[in-house]
């Protein structure tokens, strides 16, 4: 489930419109909300952090890394 307008920019606003990684200042065009356990479906503000574009590639790839990891740990 997509996060409506109104969720991401209350997301952003509670962390001051900062990327909460870099601290980067970022804004409903150019920031992107970060899903901390990986679930798209759980949109509870506590697993929502407001992040820059960059910031998000790195942590996503880091989240896929990790799967990865553990996927290949069952075998």
């Amino acid at each position: 489930m997509a996060l409506s307008k109104e969720h991401r920019q209350k997301v952003m606003r509670a962390h001051g419109w900062k990327c909460y990684r870099c601290g980067k200042g970022i804004n409903s065009l150019t920031g992107e909300i970060h899903h901390r356990d990986g679930d798209h479906q759980n949109n509870t503000l506590s697993n929502l952090r407001p992040v820059c574009r960059g910031c998000h590639k790195d942590l996503s790839r880091a989240q896929t890394k990790r799967r990865a990891g553990q996927a290949n740990s069952l075998f």
